[in-house]
């Protein structure tokens, strides 16, 4: 019995000092790396080369546009083509649309996602569907969104560029890191794209080679 005791202890010892060294040598990790929703753009796309229509003269910017490359060379998404137009109420020809549009409550950036049905016509699916085939991505931009500064416009659509490549809100994911992706309201939202950003969508894509 005394010699089992002793045993017990001894591998406690063990055990506990192993926990120890592999704390001290442990590389911190960013949390929820897989804050991001299930749904894939259709094979018959090339995301390699995403094309985007902007359908208002008020968003043709320098604002606007750089926040459109933004998560361009982290993963193999690119937007390649940016084109414009003055009309606010043309089709959606493109990959991803970039609309004005009034918007409710205080949203000032929303994103809808549109899948093809069997007839081959554009049906909206929710940004949260599973196994889905994604074929078409718009952008609403509310136009008090003009009244803002460069930086929040460029912040907006950033981030409405990232639910069009299926990254969530983190908080979402029970997640409070800070990050472009969170929700504003979370007080955990960044200006800017972040390493945790850019760990989700690599998760979610693959890295840039």
């Amino acid at each position: 019995m005394k010699q089992r005791k002793q045993l017990n202890r001894f591998l406690c010892s063990i055990i506990c000092g192993i926990l120890l060294i592999s704390g001290c040598f442990s590389i911190p990790a960013y949390a929820c790396t897989t804050a991001y929703y299930s749904w894939t753009w259709d094979d018959s796309i090339d995301m390699s080369d995403l094309t985007v229509q902007v359908y208002s003269a008020n968003f043709n910017e320098n604002a606007t546009t750089t926040a459109l490359f933004a998560w361009n060379m982290i993963t193999p998404i690119y937007v390649r083509h940016v084109n414009y137009s003055s009309s606010v109420t043309s089709g959606n020809i493109e990959d991803i649309n970039v609309h004005e549009q009034d918007l409710t409550g205080t949203t000032i950036g929303q994103t809808r996602l549109y899948r093809k049905n069997f007839l081959g016509i554009y049906v909206e699916s929710s940004i949260s569907s599973t196994n889905t085939d994604i074929c078409q991505a718009r952008i609403y931009l509310d136009p008090s969104l003009l009244d803002s500064s460069d930086e929040w416009r460029a912040k907006t659509v950033t981030h409405e560029m990232g639910h069009a490549f299926g990254m969530m809100h983190p908080i979402l994911n029970d997640c409070e890191t800070n990050c472009l992706m969170q929700q504003n309201s979370s007080g955990f939202a960044t200006s800017t794209i972040q390493q945790h950003d850019k760990n989700n969508i690599i998760a979610k894509w693959g890295a840039y080679e």
